[in-house]
């Protein structure tokens, strides 16, 4: 959880909400473009809010603008093929850059520029969630956090903590997106407005 207090009074008194949506195959994105704006109506009330909209176009130098003036960033897309779909992997190619994110430093990872900084990954899946923490099952045991590997180390190197990450598990076969919406917001208020 984020210590209030610790936001409260400084410039970067500021929540960073990158949606990752995109239509490909089955998907229209509709899911991730909701969530993005639960997060939006919710938080906008208690914090600054920077918004990207992958899909929509962005301009470099305005969103590495954006992450030196958030205290916490929220990413929200859909998983594809076990991973974040390609246009969330391009935007981090770009915008994650050498002098402003990160400098090279020995050891090795310890280079990162936006340290001081959180994140928040929010994804969906058409996976269930009996898939994860089961050795018997597709992921082999490995937690949600586990399947985002590359993310959470992407961030890592950057100096950025992980928040607790969220997700929405199994919705192509069993859309619940109220239910879901609710879990989100609750998710929020616990990390964020407490």
């Amino acid at each position: 959880m984020i210590n209030r207090s610790t936001l409260q009074g400084r410039s970067m008194d500021s929540i960073l909400i990158i949606c990752g949506a995109e239509r490909a195959g089955i998907s229209e994105g509709r899911y991730n473009r909701s969530l993005a704006a639960a997060a939006e109506a919710l938080l906008g009330e208690h914090y600054r809010l920077l918004t990207t909209s992958i899909e929509a176009g962005y301009d470099v130098e305005q969103e590495q603008e954006k992450f030196r003036q958030a205290q916490v960033v929220i990413w929200q897309f859909p998983v594809f093929w076990f991973n974040c779909p390609a246009s969330v992997k391009q935007y981090i190619d770009r915008v994650f850059a050498h002098g402003v994110f990160f400098e090279r430093k020995l050891p090795y990872g310890t280079g990162g520029l936006m340290g001081g900084k959180r994140y928040l990954l929010s994804t969906t899946w058409n996976a269930p969630e009996s898939a994860f923490a089961d050795p018997a099952t597709f992921y082999q045991g490995a937690t949600l956090d586990d399947a985002m590997i590359a993310m959470h180390q992407a961030h890592r190197y950057v100096g950025m903590e992980a928040l607790p990450s969220f997700a929405v598990y199994n919705v192509v076969r069993e859309p619940d997106y109220e239910r879901a919406e609710q879990r989100w917001r609750d998710h929020l208020r616990r990390l964020l407005l407490s």
